[in-house]
C-alpha cells in the first residue's frame, strides 16, 4: 500500500510523463496520463490547492 506521500509523488511526476509523451506525439498515452492523476486525485480527495497545482486553475479566464 502506498503511503500519502507516495501517492502525491506519483500525481506530481504525472506532468513530466504528460510531456513526455506529448513530445513523441503519443497522445492516447498523454491524455491517458491526465486521466489516471484526475482520477487518482479524485480518489484520495487531494486538498484544492495541490489540484489547482497538477491540473491549473480555470477559475477567472474568460471565454
Amino acid at each position: 500500500m502506498l503511503t500519502e506521500q507516495q501517492i502525491e509523488k506519483k500525481l506530481y511526476d504525472q506532468p513530466g510523463m504528460f510531456l513526455h509523451h506529448m513530445k513523441r506525439k503519443e497522445y492516447l498515452e498523454a491524455a491517458l496520463c491526465v486521466d489516471w492523476a484526475a482520477m487518482v486525485a479524485r480518489f484520495v480527495e487531494l486538498d484544492e490547492h495541490k489540484k489547482a497545482e497538477l491540473f491549473g486553475n480555470r477559475q477567472g479566464m474568460s471565454r
